[in-house]
């Protein structure tokens, strides 16, 4: 398999960034077009989802495209196996796993293949170089791990950035600190330790770890931070200005899928990666909306022959824009409105980061949809969308899982709901607090 990460593909990426949309678009209508065609003989879920929006392989599918249905995440968990193709190509390389609840609550697994997951790296590196970054520094990471990994007070250290398939040349130290592990007051005093140049964190960690540091009259100058797994608000950019003299870099991604925008270079707005995804902003009658309207956010990855995902629907919006004065023909999206978590608050007044993903609870007992609310200092409501009601031992099973999760042995009380709603954003939260100052980034 060629290499994807070296620095000529790079240069490759920055060539095609450049081209005309009309180009870009026609170029991934025809590798959507070979993925339809691969789809269609091996994955038969989508053969009568296909025939009937009159799609039956690569001709006139730029035409068609628009009649095939999204694909939901209840679609996908229901399907299951079976929206695996039965012929990957061996070019592709290994097959591999992700399980992801995303912001919806909805526990999903996908599969893809090493090609993806190469994609993946290029484009990570891709964001680093648009943005200018001086590799020889020192790079931290406040972001989730396993649970026995980079925990505090230590984290855990490393020579380079990265594995070298992301990073084909020498880079500065970097240093990982699990978020599952220390409280934002923890957290703040390791990087007073670790004092990075650069730091990857999500959103809301980040405006907690601002403010502790304010509280605690603490500087941690840095160049930039990259955010990434929830939204962003332009009151956390201008915080991280004004308290560390940071510029931040955010990032768009869905562990399904990988990346699918990065912020521009010259703007706040963000950038389609086009070469690897096709992203539309669908209105409610599942129309394109026109710049500067908001639509939800539907992705197909163009190069996941593992398991095709034609449309598929991630559960956030997002805001269309025009295109962007830098350049670059990739798509705008002026805003992304998605995915947003809240930080638990533990008795002793101390705040954590909370993570439900890939718990393994649908191993435990038939969950569809999920959401967590901190209800008191102590107590946390459980709000579970259930295929039948659940037995005793399930139950008691279900808490004990969620429990491990948390940094403070709280109540689980379960409550048993028909559907959860999307909040007035148009927006699912699988984590809400209703205790004390409430930390969590909104658009």
């Amino acid at each position: 398999m060629p290499s994807l990460t070296n620095l000529p593909f790079q240069k490759q990426l920055a060539e095609i960034e450049r081209w005309p949309a009309d180009k870009l678009r026609g170029q991934q209508f025809h590798q959507l077009g070979l993925l339809v065609e691969h789809t269609l003989r091996t994955v038969p879920f989508y053969r009568s989802r296909l025939a009937a929006a009159d799609i039956s392989g690569a001709q006139r599918i730029h035409r068609q495209w628009h009649r095939l249905p999204p694909l939901t995440r209840r679609d996908v968990q229901s399907a299951g196996n079976l929206l695996q193709s039965a012929d990957i190509p061996e070019a592709h390389g290994a097959v591999l796993s992700n399980t992801t609840s995303g912001s919806t609550g909805v526990p999903v697994t996908v599969v893809g293949t090493e090609l993806d997951a190469r994609f993946f790296k290029a484009f990570e590196l891709r964001v680093l170089l648009w943005h200018s970054f001086d590799f020889s520094r020192k790079f931290a990471s406040i972001r989730r791990f396993q649970s026995d990994v980079a925990c505090y007070p230590e984290g855990a250290m490393a020579t380079s950035w990265g594995d070298g398939a992301t990073f084909p040349f020498p880079t500065g130290p970097a240093a990982w600190l699990n978020i599952l592990s220390a409280s934002v007051e923890q957290q703040s005093e390791w990087l007073a330790r670790q004092r990075p140049d650069y730091l990857n964190t999500n959103p809301s960690n980040l405006a907690a770890l601002i403010q502790t540091c304010v509280d605690r009259s603490v500087f941690i100058g840095m160049s930039k931070i990259i955010t990434t797994a929830e939204t962003l608000s332009p009151e956390v950019r201008a915080r991280a200005r004004d308290a560390w003299g940071a510029e931040i870099v955010d990032v768009y991604s869905a562990q399904e899928v990988g990346y699918i925008a990065v912020q521009c270079p010259e703007q706040e707005h963000y950038h389609v990666q086009a070469e690897h995804v096709l992203v539309e902003i669908l209105n409610d009658e599942n129309e394109a909306c026109a710049p500067g309207e908001v639509g939800r956010v539907v992705v197909t990855p163009l190069r996941n022959f593992a398991m095709p995902l034609l449309r598929y629907e991630i559960g956030d919006y997002a805001e269309m824009g025009e295109p962007c004065a830098c350049g670059r023909g990739l798509p705008v999206l002026r805003r992304v409105l998605g995915r947003q978590r809240n930080m638990i608050v533990a008795p002793d007044g101390q705040r954590y980061w909370p993570f439900f993903g890939a718990t393994g609870f649908r191993q435990i007992a038939p969950l569809t949809q999920y959401q967590f609310v901190q209800t008191r200092h102590d107590a946390i409501e459980g709000r579970l969308v259930v295929e039948r009601p659940l037995t005793p031992p399930e139950q008691e099973a279900l808490r004990a899982r969620i429990q491990a999760t948390l940094p403070y042995p709280f109540q689980i009380e379960f409550v048993f709901v028909p559907e959860i709603a999307r909040n007035p954003g148009g927006k699912y939260e699988d984590f809400v607090s209703l205790v004390g100052e409430n930390l969590a980034t909104r658009r």
